[in-house]
């Protein structure tokens, strides 16, 4: 009966801690999606040619997976309404998606800056793409075409408020990225 009893705790123990990533990542998208969302429609104020650049894709649908956070961040490119959207990771259903572009937050947020080249990103594993890389390329050439200072201006017209924004993400994913690194030490 003890042995029993062990064991019942010790399966109780790993369920928990494999549905913990899962609960974080539920969480966190439902505290990300409305910001998410009002970011999608001042984009499109400001840049509507940026999601048109991307009708051309069968499925309009492009997922960004951070490595250090549970979620993923999906984009719904429809020129009239585009979506931006957080999802847990273990609820992406990637067949719905026309590309998956994965790897370090820090690395996604400097390839949608356009701090950095996606091919040589790409080439030397640092990112990795699943699906379609017609579609990967497609928002890559969108966002080059859109020609941002910064992800920040998607939002928030050039100038000091964009700026700041920029840094400000730039920190942040310093930070979690740092926090990543620490967990996976342990």
């Amino acid at each position: 009966m003890a042995r029993a009893i062990g064991l019942t705790r010790a399966v109780g123990a790993a369920a928990r801690r494999d549905t913990a990533p899962m609960v974080r990542g539920r969480l966190l998208a439902l505290a990300l999606s409305p910001g998410l969302a009002v970011l999608a429609r001042l984009a499109h104020r400001r840049h509507p040619g940026l999601f048109e650049r991307l009708t051309g894709l069968e499925r309009p649908v492009l997922a960004l997976v951070p490595d250090e956070l549970p979620l993923a961040i999906l984009l719904r490119a429809d020129p009239r309404r585009p979506v931006l959207e957080a999802v847990a990771k273990a609820d992406l259903d990637t067949r719905r998606v026309a590309a998956v572009i994965r790897g370090p937050l820090r690395v996604l947020a400097q390839l949608a800056d356009g701090r950095v080249d996606g091919d040589a990103l790409f080439f030397s594993r640092r990112i990795v793409v699943e699906g379609s890389t017609e579609a990967a390329v497609a928002l890559r050439n969108a966002l080059d075409n859109a020609g941002l200072g910064g992800l920040a201006e998607l939002a928030l017209p050039p100038g000091r408020a964009a700026k700041l924004v920029g840094r400000a993400l730039r920190l942040g994913g310093g930070l979690i990225e740092r926090l990543h690194a620490r967990r996976n030490r342990r």
